[in-house]
C-alpha cells in the first residue's frame, strides 16, 4: 500500500499554534499537545514496519463508526464549515502507534483513503489537536481524490507522485494551521438582507466563543445591506429572529419553540445553519429572504 510521506511539522505547527494562541488569547480552556517522547524528525509513513500498517488499516473504521475522539473532531470541523459529511463518505480513519513507532502523527493512504491518526489524540485535552491533524489528513484526501480521478489509482505509485509531495504537503500544512485557528477564534459573523425593504434581525450562536452583549435587541438592515454582527462563532448553528413592517421575512428552518425576550419583549427563535464562503477564511453568514410570513 502507497502511504502520503507526512512530515511531523506540519501536525506539530498546527499543535504549536493552538497553543500559542491559548497563552496570549486565554479565551479558552488549556489545550495540551501530544506528549511524544521525543520531537526527532520521524520516520515516513513508508518507512514503518508494513505489519503495523497492515493492523492499524483494518481497525480503521468508516463514517458512523469511528472512534469517540475522532467523531467529535469530523463534528467540529463540519461546524466550523471547514469540511462537510460527504467529505468523509468512504474516508475510514483510525488510531493507530505511529509515534510509539517512530512515525510521523498521522497519514493518509493515497489508493484507499484510509488516515491513520497517533495513538497519543485520544487523551484528554488533544481535542483542538486531533481536529487540526484530521483537517491536515482530509485535505490530503482530496488531494488524492483529484489526482486519481485524474491520472488514474497508478498514480499514487509514480514518479508523478513523489514529485507533487511537496507541493501536497505544503498545502495540507496550510489548511490544517489555518483550522486551528479558526478552531480557536471562531468566525465572524454577518447578516444580509436579501429582502427589498429593511428588517429587523436578532441572531443568537449555539456555540459563541466571544459573546454579543447580554443586552443586545434587534439590529435593523436595509434593503439589500449586509451589516458585522457582534461576538464569534466557532459552530455554523445558530438561532434567529427577523421581522419587519414592510416585508415578510422566510423562515430558515423549524421553530425550536425556545422563546426569549429580546428588547422586552417575547420572542420565538429560528434555528439556522449559516453559510461559508470560504472553508478555512472569512465569515458566518446569515442571508434573510422574504417568501414566507412574517414572525411576531
Amino acid at each position: 500500500m502507497v502511504k502520503l510521506n507526512l512530515r511531523f511539522c506540519a501536525s506539530a505547527r498546527a499543535v504549536l499554534l493552538a497553543v500559542v494562541f491559548l497563552a496570549a488569547t486565554a479565551m479558552l480552556p488549556a489545550v495540551g499537545a501530544p506528549q511524544f517522547s521525543s520531537l526527532q524528525r520521524p520516520l515516513s509513513a513508508n518507512d514503518l514496519p508494513a505489519s503495523l500498517l497492515n493492523v492499524c488499516d483494518a481497525k480503521a473504521a468508516g463514517m458512523g463508526y469511528y472512534a469517540g475522539p475522532i467523531a467529535d473532531a469530523m463534528l467540529v470541523l463540519i461546524e466550523l464549515g471547514v469540511l462537510s459529511f460527504d467529505d468523509f463518505r468512504d474516508v475510514s480513519i483510525g488510531f493507530c502507534g505511529l509515534r510509539a513507532a517512530g512515525g510521523p502523527v498521522g497519514t493518509t493512504s493515497c489508493a484507499e483513503d484510509i488516515i491513520l491518526l497517533d495513538s497519543n489524540y485520544v487523551g484528554t485535552g488533544q481535542e483542538l489537536a486531533l481536529a487540526a491533524t484530521l483537517a491536515h489528513e482530509m485535505k490530503h484526501v482530496r488531494q488524492h481524490r483529484q489526482k486519481r480521478a485524474a491520472h488514474g489509482i497508478q498514480y499514487c505509485d509514480s514518479t508523478r507522485y513523489r514529485l507533487d509531495a511537496p507541493m501536497l504537503e505544503a498545502e495540507a500544512d496550510a489548511f490544517g494551521d489555518a483550522t486551528a485557528r479558526l478552531a480557536l477564534l471562531g468566525r465572524s459573523l454577518e447578516i444580509h438582507n436579501g429582502c427589498a425593504g429593511p428588517v429587523h434581525v436578532h441572531l443568537e450562536t449555539e456555540k459563541p466563543i466571544a459573546r454579543a452583549p447580554a443586552d443586545i435587541g434587534f439590529h435593523e438592515i436595509a434593503a439589500g445591506k449586509t451589516i458585522v454582527w457582534p461576538g464569534r462563532t466557532a459552530s455554523s448553528a445558530a438561532l434567529f429572529h427577523a421581522w419587519s413592517k414592510e416585508v415578510s421575512p422566510s423562515i430558515d428552518g423549524a421553530r425550536n419553540g425556545q422563546r426569549v425576550i429580546i428588547d422586552g419583549a417575547p420572542y420565538f427563535m429560528s434555528r439556522a445553519r449559516l453559510s461559508v464562503q470560504a472553508p478555512t477564511r472569512g465569515p458566518f453568514r446569515l442571508t434573510i429572504d422574504c417568501a414566507e410570513t412574517l414572525q411576531r
